[in-house]
């Protein structure tokens, strides 16, 4: 169903330097394809999956320690799936629990899922469908970078002293949920086996107390019960 009577304006997904977040703009030369769009998006997430620099400063005391994090860009990917692929999410994701718009994904690698994640959502923006799934997508992208940028400034405590906090705790075990969830909602992991968050997508460059509880694994039993509950 269209919602629209005029085609759409042209809108960019761009990454901003300065905050490392993903923001949307109109498109500065209105003409450009529609694969170019795409092509452009994703790299632009990539960018902010991939880049690594200091907790903003606002964050940290001047004696902190430079080191931010060190996060596989498939472990990010993997959460802003779990974000995207649930029933409650927007079209083109979400949907009727009996025909959810992310069961049509059918690829193999991480990759594959960020180009069908932009594709998806700006294939239903141009085709009149609304533009919730692009903005899914933005806040996706900066909720994902959000949670881990926590994890990291809680790890490090009050001037840059690991003290574990409480919060570091609970929002890097929400992250670990979301990878669990992008890899079986993409079929990349089977979900009735045990699921353990494999090495390469574990937490690294945050202090032993908070990372070694990446190797925490959950049961398909345990990951249903917190799916069935959203």
């Amino acid at each position: 169903m269209r919602l629209y009577l005029a085609e759409p304006i042209a809108v960019s997904l761009l990454r901003d330097p300065d905050t490392n977040t993903l923001r949307m703009v109109p498109c500065s030369i209105p003409s450009t394809s529609l694969e170019s769009l795409i092509q452009t998006a994703v790299l632009q997430i990539l960018d902010c999956f991939n880049y690594s620099s200091p907790p903003p400063q606002s964050l940290l005391s001047s004696s902190s320690s430079p080191q931010h994090r060190n996060i596989h860009g498939d472990r990010l990917i993997y959460c802003l799936t779990g974000v995207l692929f649930t029933h409650t999410s927007p079209n083109p994701f979400g949907g009727p629990r009996s025909n959810l718009g992310y069961w049509v994904y059918n690829g193999a690698t991480a990759m594959d899922l960020v180009n069908f994640i932009v594709d998806a959502a700006y294939r239903a923006y141009m085709g009149m469908k609304g533009r919730q799934g692009l903005d899914a997508v933005v806040f996706g992208v900066n909720r994902v970078l959000e949670l881990h940028d926590m994890v990291v400034v809680a790890a490090m405590g009050v001037g840059g002293t690991s003290n574990g906090g409480g919060g570091g705790s609970v929002n890097k075990n929400l992250t670990d949920e979301l990878v669990l969830r992008g890899m079986n909602r993409s079929n990349h992991v089977e979900f009735h086996k045990v699921s353990l968050i494999p090495e390469h997508l574990r937490l690294s460059g945050v202090p032993n107390d908070v990372a070694e509880l990446s190797a925490v694994y959950f049961t398909a039993r345990e990951v249903r019960k917190r799916i069935d509950s959203e």
